[in-house]
């Protein structure tokens, strides 16, 4: 798994121990038996700071609020079968779109290809 959240360091007695950020451990426990978290990007969406997940079978925003005592909210979760559109939106945002007509914006905190992520995402589910 390539998710820069997860960190390993060894205790007392020289055992490696898995470290997983908070954000993370709010966004997996959304997630049934059969789905995971394969990829991670920090960013805004409506004006909050947090983190878009891509699990294998649907999006998350957990949104992350606080300097020194953070708490975390999940303000997105959409199955990837009720997504219509993925599209780049300007220079730097994506727009999420849902079968209902919902739109939602995100800014990612570095470049990088989303729209493609995304739709690659959907499609490796659609194929399982």
């Amino acid at each position: 798994m390539n998710i820069k959240s997860l960190y390993f360091l060894k205790n007392k007695k020289g055992v490696s121990e898995k470290l997983v950020a908070k954000w993370y451990e709010v966004a997996n426990k959304t997630l049934d038996q059969n789905d995971e978290i394969m990829k991670s990007h920090t960013g805004v969406m409506d004006d909050e700071s947090g983190h878009l997940i891509l699990s294998k079978k649907k999006i998350l925003f957990v949104e992350e609020k606080g300097t020194f005592s953070k708490s975390y909210n999940i303000t997105l979760d959409i199955p990837y079968e009720i997504i219509s559109k993925i599209s780049d939106v300007g220079d730097k945002e994506i727009e999420i779109t849902d079968k209902k007509g919902n739109r939602y914006l995100f800014e990612p905190s570095s470049s990088l290809n989303l729209v493609t992520m995304i739709e690659d995402e959907i499609k490796r589910f659609k194929e399982t």
